[in-house]
């Protein structure tokens, strides 16, 4: 299923950039890498409510209309966690790395060589896989999770928001983008029916990440 999902997602983003580097759009692809400050939102959650830091790497891909106006489809494998000290010496931080595809407005202000863009858009995912990390009296340890087909929502959908800033470095642009992003479905899921006054768990968190963006095609 993750070969398959991944491969599906390619051939979207790269058949997109194909079709838009044959018309008089101007198209750049670029590599941004990381991090993403994130936690679960949600009343049943109890104490798993702290702020923690994981990674995100995206390949972007600019498709521009106007020099103020552009379409902005990316792939991303990022990491969503929660965490919670639980008292002096034990802490935990629980992650799901995702798959993800925003598809995203970007409108853009100033010049070639310096400009400023706010992007906005609705962001789809899967998750492939989950761990947790233990750290008890300062000794860390890794532990690999696995998903429950009746409890976990491995399918995600959001909307993501920011601003950047692009600066003309060589033949392409270096970038700096920090987003915000929500998501809008119930990480967990019920074979049955789902229990009275149940709120759900959601993802939120702010992604800072740099990278480079290069013109391809015409």
């Amino acid at each position: 299923m993750k070969k398959l999902i991944l491969s599906i997602i390619i051939l979207i983003i790269f058949s997109v950039s194909s079709s838009f580097a044959q018309s008089p759009a101007k198209v750049s692809m670029g590599l941004r890498a990381g991090a993403n400050i994130t936690k679960l939102q949600g009343k049943q959650i109890g104490g798993m409510q702290d702020y923690t830091t994981g990674f995100d790497f995206a390949i972007p891909i600019e498709v521009s209309f106007s020099q103020n106006f552009a379409l902005q489809p990316e792939l991303h494998y990022i990491s969503k966690g929660t965490a919670a000290s639980l008292n002096e010496v034990l802490k935990i931080r629980a992650f799901q790395n995702y798959l993800e595809l925003p598809i995203l407005l970007k409108g853009k202000i100033g010049n070639e060589k310096l400009s400023g863009y706010a992007i906005a858009g609705p962001s789809f995912g899967y998750a492939t896989n989950v761990y947790s990390i233990v750290t008890i009296d300062g000794e860390k340890e890794r532990e690999l999770g696995d998903f429950d087909k009746d409890a976990d929502n491995r399918f995600d959908f959001g909307v993501s928001f920011g601003i950047g800033a692009e600066l003309q470095a060589g033949e392409g642009k270096v970038v700096f983008d920090v987003r915000y992003g929500a998501d809008f479905n119930d990480n967990a899921q019920f074979r049955y029916e789902e229990p009275k006054g149940w709120s759900g768990f959601y993802n939120s968190g702010i992604a800072i990440t740099a990278g480079y963006m290069i013109p391809i095609g015409k």
